[in-house]
């Protein structure tokens, strides 16, 4: 079973349900069919993301700059592991809210407003995680906008650098 990484060219369901043991209508009751399983598995991947990013965030104390480096690098590095065709297609075809397709992001606000406030390089900072939500979601919408519409601009070293200045701006407003 192989497949090219950057698109859904030589992916065949049906090989995985048959290898996991499922019966096609176990798999179509517990998926609702294709689109159901990747979305699943994309929020899978989205969820262990913002995971990864609380475990290393505590590894050591960070500055300003340092902290949103980080973040930055994550999650850039995040999206750019799902190809733009399967991001399109899921969002095209479930029709969800930013916030439904990205529930994940619910959980990233307490973590960095928790490290910000306990780091201290960072402690000084006025931060509200209702504050910090409503950036980082306008942040990731930003992200989301620019793979749905496939812009020349996103996965570039440009694009990385206009998001870590986004979220620095933000966080230096909050000293």
């Amino acid at each position: 079973m192989s497949t090219d990484p950057k698109s859904l060219d030589g992916f065949n369901l049906m090989q995985i349900v048959e290898k996991a043991g499922y019966s096609r209508s176990t798999f179509f009751r517990l998926f609702e069919g294709y689109s159901g399983f990747l979305l699943n598995g994309y929020k899978l991947t989205c969820d262990l993301s913002i995971r990864v990013y609380e475990r290393h965030l505590g590894d050591h104390e960070r500055t300003l700059d340092e902290f949103c480096k980080f973040t930055a690098d994550v999650f850039f590095g995040a999206n750019c592991t799902i190809p733009n065709e399967i991001v399109r297609m899921l969002w095209r075809e479930h029709a969800l809210a930013h916030a439904d397709f990205h529930p994940h992001m619910a959980n990233l606000a307490p973590i960095m407003v928790n490290y910000l406030v306990q780091n201290p390089p960072t402690q000084h900072l006025n931060v509200d995680v209702d504050e910090v939500y409503g950036v980082v979601l306008n942040l990731d919408l930003d992200i989301l906008n620019a793979r749905i519409d496939d812009n020349p601009l996103w996965g570039t070293p440009a694009y990385y650098k206009k998001l870590y200045k986004m979220l620095l701006g933000y966080f230096l407003t909050c000293s």
